[in-house]
């Protein structure tokens, strides 16, 4: 359960193609076996897959979930590492895109019904999340610790025809999108008045 570390071309931004290279990595065949991954998604640095695994002596086939986990340090040679980890490992990974989740097969293992638990309740809690940044306003306030940060009040303003969330102290903007990630508590909400 270690971590295997390799060296990987880069394209001319210096960026990895990690989704591409996982795919064709868990994407195999023996005389006995054959792994195929049906869909995949990165999620920051996750790698989430449907996997389907063929046992050609019985002809059962399940999809299972795969997470693997993915570090890029271009100041070495072997520039990429992994750690792969499937579903009945229960990984402490749990922004696997619904559509992935969707595509696994029912299982009796408990760690990966406690981890497929795990992911649809953060799917569920992300949802309602984006849907309150939706409701703010122009002006609103909200308090949101961001990585390992202080606790920050930001005020909801416009850039263009972007939404952001401007913390004026540090002269920073965030995207809703980014926030959505993080939990915050509403300090000031607007009222839009209704003119008849």
């Amino acid at each position: 359960m270690g971590w295997t570390s390799l060296h990987l071309n880069t394209d001319y931004r210096g960026k990895i193609n990690k989704k591409d290279f996982l795919d064709n990595e868990f994407t195999a065949q023996t005389k006995a076996m054959k792994w195929e991954v049906l869909k995949s998604s990165m999620v920051g640095s996750d790698y989430y897959s449907a996997v389907k695994k063929t046992d050609y002596e019985t002809g059962e086939s399940i999809v299972f979930g795969l997470v693997v986990i993915t570090r890029v340090e271009n100041e070495c040679y072997e520039n990429f590492s992994y750690k792969e980890m499937d579903e009945t490992m229960h990984p402490y990974n749990y922004d696997c895109p619904i559509t992935i989740l969707r595509m696994l097969t029912d299982t009796d293992n408990q760690e990966a019904k406690d981890w497929r638990e795990n992911c649809y309740r953060v799917y569920e809690a992300k949802k309602q999340q984006r849907k309150l940044m939706k409701s703010f306003n122009i002006g609103d306030k909200i308090r949101t610790k961001l990585w390992f940060d202080e606790y920050k009040t930001l005020t909801l303003t416009k850039i263009g025809n972007r939404r952001v969330w401007a913390d004026y102290g540090e002269g920073f903007y965030y995207t809703q999108k980014i926030l959505s990630e993080y939990p915050f508590k509403s300090v000031y909400k607007s009222v839009e008045v209704n003119r008849v």
